[in-house]
């Protein structure tokens, strides 16, 4: 009987090990594909002092959940962006290089 009870101990805490683990997939599973899709629409203004500029945007929320913002930034960098496309330097490109 002690022999039963140890298999069944032993078969009971593999399935729970199992079990935790399917979770912590389906969770992972879930985040991915159910994340807030943001969008960013600049407004280029010009102030009416020379060597100002005011930057509006507008954030939207495209996705099925609501998106909070908790932190952001900006950098403003003067010159034109010499990559082929916008998408090559959010592929990882060096921009350093050719955004200048």
């Amino acid at each position: 009987m002690a022999i039963v009870t140890a298999v069944y101990a032993v078969f009971t805490i593999l399935l729970w090990w199992a079990t935790r683990r399917q979770a912590a997939l389906t969770r992972q599973i879930f985040e991915a594909t159910h994340r807030p899709e943001l969008a960013i629409r600049p407004y280029l203004r010009f102030a009416a002092n020379p060597g100002y500029l005011r930057l509006d945007f507008e954030l939207t929320n495209h996705g099925p959940l609501t998106a909070t913002v908790t932190n952001w930034n900006a950098a403003i960098r003067q010159g034109v962006c010499r990559c082929n496309t916008a998408a090559q330097c959010r592929r990882g490109a060096d921009c350093a290089a050719c955004c200048r």
